[in-house]
């Protein structure tokens, strides 16, 4: 059953469009959260008519920046810093937009001038939680929807670029019989310290207490 759980889920991707209104749902909703912290939670207090006029006037501005930027065409069980970055350069260009709603209403229409601490807010509330979500689809599928059978203990020579490369196929391809046990390496700087949560020891050590 798990096998075929396994399976089913290898073979399943995300369309690029479910991931981009994915991202378009969660910016809405905290823009309009931050709305309501900002008047300490209470809906009465918040301005509904300009809250949404607000709301439509930014979200088209989030789509371009989406679409210019493509955080949405990662894989997201297999998102990485990069993909962070692409998250981080897309929300900075649509809370720059923001600014400039803000500006454009501060001389035209009053009604779009969005308060700086709802700006603020939904920048970094709306990056952990965008960033944060891909990081927990590839948490969840790597340490819990893999088969978690014990491998073959093996260790990689070298905690160098080539080194974290090696790393970066033996977790990734599910079908290697092998678990990453440790690097070795012999820069006595790098012992007993960790790279991506792995422990680099020196090769006595490792020969005689890790691996046969």
């Amino acid at each position: 059953m798990r096998e075929a759980i396994k399976k089913l889920i290898n073979n399943i991707f995300l369309p690029r469009w479910m991931v981009f209104f994915a991202d378009m749902l969660v910016i809405s909703f905290v823009f309009m959260f931050t709305w309501l912290l900002r008047y300490n939670l209470q809906a009465s207090a918040v301005d509904l008519p300009r809250m949404l006029a607000q709301l439509a006037a930014v979200m088209p501005l989030f789509a371009l920046s989406e679409y210019l930027f493509k955080p949405y065409q990662g894989i997201l069980r297999h998102s990485s810093v990069l993909d962070a970055l692409d998250v981080i350069k897309s929300h900075t260009l649509g809370t720059a937009g923001m600014i400039l709603v803000t500006l454009a209403g501060r001389a035209w229409q009053p009604l779009l001038v969005i308060p700086w601490s709802v700006l603020i807010s939904q920048f970094f509330i709306s990056i952990t939680l965008l960033i944060g979500f891909r990081f927990m689809v590839a948490f969840i599928y790597h340490r819990l929807v893999r088969l978690q059978t014990p491998g073959i203990p093996v260790m990689i020579f070298g905690a160098g670029v080539t080194g974290m490369m090696t790393k970066g196929v033996l977790e990734k391809d599910i079908t290697l019989p092998y678990q990453l046990v440790g690097f070795m390496d012999d820069n006595p700087m790098l012992h007993q310290k960790k790279m991506e949560g792995i422990t680099v020891y020196p090769p006595e050590v490792a020969f005689r207490k890790i691996v046969q």
